[in-house]
């Protein structure tokens, strides 16, 4: 391949990684938060808006113990324009296009010819960082600065690799696992031979630490905690499993490397695993490390391991996937499989009592986002316009229904709220919500109640529905 070729298909992966985000930008405009985003990023940027002088804290009860850094960017840009989600999809398009222009430098270094156009089609191709690129999401800044990390360590630049793990500790509580992977892998590359060497390669590491560390004694000398307490609305998700449990939760870590057609790509990856070590070190030493590190952050705890806790692993995984794909015969063929599995994901929803059991994947694909478009809006609206609600009425519903749609764009509005499901004692409620993603309220409990209530309202939108139901037992309070 000349040089002159090489470059055409150097500008042709930059001009798809680089149109393809702005496009999907523009085409996602209203596209309203979704599941945990609502906790991390919907409440807390609206309260910061609203409350200038809460000195970046949080509701004891809505205070998840991650630090606020999204939540306060973007409660800035509250400030200077007007609230709305077009603006926070605004304000994260940079953040794609630097994801994007690092995954195109990362690319260059073991990809040439067709396999950078390859790897750009790719990079669209994972289901999960497709439907994370088109929403406002942590996930767009986690992997931006994850990839700024391996950057920064493969051409040496410690000033910048400082950077990136000070911004990595501060976007989520997660980014301690990717630093760790980070400061593991970058030893394992460099292997150092002394203590100084040891002391010098450390060194940006705990420089990026130091502002992680002063936020959490900032948050600890005001509310006398840090991390986690036993109000969070998230505190059931960090107990420990034991026994049976912790079997099958190694089964869901397995099955998450497999799921949506990652299976072609780890496959091919393991089944050519001697390469990938001996031509794509860093990634390989990256991809083992952070596949032991998250399983051990995950699999231990009742945390569901959802889709996008993969992605600082599964989006640089693509470059070695498309590397290998260059000397295989047919690779078009394998390539074409390969998106066409990804993109499937798309087109369909796990049955609801499959789904259940092996954690919810609604923030996986973009199957479900009609449920944040649309059905959440006409619920809402069904409740304050024509239910016939009384004050006294109890509304339950389950995650993330029952939160204020505000949290998921600060333009609405909204008369009639609902409350947290109590899942052993729902015939309290005269009303109760319910949907085929809600992973909160358990699979029986939602059949008892789709068999003995009076369903009232149904909205369906491709694979996904809400229905409300109304107590026969509990007229007293309708």
């Amino acid at each position: 391949m000349d040089t002159r070729n090489d470059q055409n298909y150097l500008h042709i992966s930059w001009l798809i990684l680089f149109s393809g985000s702005v496009l999907l930008t523009l085409l996602h405009l209203h596209l309203p938060l979704f599941s945990d985003q609502e906790t991390i990023i919907g409440f807390p940027a609206i309260y910061f808006y609203e409350h200038p002088g809460s000195g970046m804290l949080l509701p004891v009860t809505q205070d998840t113990g991650h630090p606020p850094l999204i939540p306060l960017y973007f409660s800035l840009l509250y400030r200077l324009f007007t609230p709305s989600i077009e603006l926070l999809h605004w304000a994260s398009l940079p953040f794609l296009l630097l994801s994007g222009y690092l995954f195109h430098k990362l690319c260059q270094r073991w990809l040439s010819g067709p396999a950078m156009v390859w790897a750009s089609l790719l990079w669209f191709a994972n289901p999960t960082w497709f439907t994370h690129m088109v929403s406002v999401s942590t996930e767009l800044f986690l992997v931006a600065c994850t990839l700024l990390a391996l950057e920064a360590i493969l051409s040496g630049k410690n000033r910048l690799l400082a950077l990136a793990i000070a911004v990595l500790l501060l976007i989520s509580l997660r980014g301690m696992v990717i630093v760790a992977t980070v400061w593991i892998t970058y030893l394992l590359l460099e292997k150092p031979g002394s203590l100084r060497q040891f002391v010098r390669l450390t060194g940006p590491f705990l420089v990026g630490v130091l502002p992680f560390i002063a936020w959490n004694l900032y948050h600890w000398q005001h509310t006398g905690w840090m991390l986690s307490h036993p109000d969070s609305p998230w505190i059931e998700h960090r107990a420990l499993l034991s026994g049976k449990a912790l079997i099958w939760s190694s089964g869901i870590f397995v099955f998450r490397f497999m799921e949506f057609g990652l299976c072609v790509i780890c496959g091919i990856l393991f089944r050519y695993r001697r390469w990938f070590k001996e031509n794509c070190r860093p990634i390989y030493w990256w991809t083992t490390t952070g596949v032991a590190l998250l399983a051990l952050a995950s699999i231990p705890f009742n945390n569901p391991l959802t889709n996008r806790y993969l992605l600082f692993i599964t989006v640089p995984l693509v470059i070695p996937f498309a590397a290998i794909l260059s000397t295989l015969n047919r690779p078009l063929i394998w390539l074409g499989v390969t998106c066409l599995l990804l993109a499937s994901a798309h087109f369909y929803v796990y049955p609801e009592k499959w789904s259940k059991r092996v954690g919810y994947a609604y923030d996986a694909t973009m199957a479900y986002r009609p449920y944040s478009m649309q059905l959440r809006t006409q619920m809402a609206q069904y409740l304050d316009e024509d239910a016939g609600i009384s004050g006294s009425t109890v509304i339950w519903s389950g995650f993330p229904e029952y939160h204020p749609l505000k949290w998921t764009d600060p333009e609405a509005t909204q008369r009639i709220y609902q409350h947290q499901m109590d899942t052993l004692h729902p015939d309290q409620a005269d009303l109760i919500i319910l949907s085929n993603i809600m992973n909160e309220v358990p699979y029986f409990t939602a059949s008892r109640i789709r068999q003995t209530w009076t369903p009232v309202a149904t909205f369906r939108k491709g694979l996904i529905q809400l229905e409300c139901y109304r107590n026969p037992k509990a007229v007293k309070n309708g």
